[in-house]
């Protein structure tokens, strides 16, 4: 084992959940979609989709130094979501849903209060922010700074005697 590169990627990422490592647990979830194999279309469009999530959020190297709680909360979920659409006859969903609502989370692991939701299994994830130029003061500010800025600018570019 390369002791530099373990104790190197360990400083990268806050520990969280009670000293378990968040990009581990991330890890493990990509590692299930790739070790499972998608058996109906519904679920390999799931797992298409998660590798586009992957890259564009779930990977742990995104982050400097802190993964959002946000991120693992929807990778469980997409888990679900797949684990779901893979589930063919009726003891397999049912197995799934059971699972989902009642089983082992990584917080009643840690003797922490259950976040998921008790009907579906389902973690709550608060809508990703807009892009800063659909934010209602991102246009304001423009025109505003513009307003300033641009007599200084004209001054600088056109000399008035």
């Amino acid at each position: 084992m390369n002791w530099e590169h373990h104790f190197r990627n360990m400083s990268r990422h806050e520990v969280g959940f009670g000293g378990i490592l968040l990009a581990d647990n991330l890890r493990a979830v990509n590692d299930y979609f790739h070790r499972t194999q998608a058996i109906t279309p519904q679920a390999q469009k799931l797992a298409s989709d998660w590798s586009a999530w992957w890259i564009e959020t779930g990977d742990p190297d995104n982050y400097m130094w802190l993964v959002p709680d946000e991120v693992w909360d929807e990778a469980r979920n997409r888990r679900l979501a797949f684990d779901r659409a893979n589930a063919i006859t009726p003891q397999e969903k049912q197995q799934v849903e059971t699972v989902a609502r009642t089983g082992m989370t990584t917080e009643t692991q840690q003797g922490e209060a259950d976040r998921r939701d008790p009907m579906t299994g389902e973690y709550h994830v608060p809508p990703a922010n807009p892009p800063l130029m659909k934010r209602w003061w991102f246009w304001p500010v423009v025109g505003v700074s513009t307003g300033l800025l641009l007599p200084k600018a004209l001054r600088f570019l056109i000399p008035i005697p």
